[in-house]
């Protein structure tokens, strides 16, 4: 997963869809957030924030170019 790519959050009663926005790798404390990934959500945006990016309702719909 990288910055820019289009992920679904496939829990059958709250499916919503978000793009990438950061690494977790980029943000301070270093470690911290290694294997996250900063999510802006469409239909819950209040539910935007750090996932782990192998998340098993995560799922990678489109790659960024």
């Amino acid at each position: 997963m990288k910055i820019g790519d289009l992920v679904k959050w496939s829990h059958p009663q709250a499916v919503d869809y978000g793009l990438v926005l950061e690494m977790g790798e980029d943000r301070l404390p270093k470690g911290y957030w290694d294997g996250h990934v900063l999510i802006q959500w469409h239909r819950k945006p209040e539910h935007s924030g750090f996932y782990p990016a192998e998340h098993e309702l995560l799922e990678l719909v489109s790659e960024s170019c």
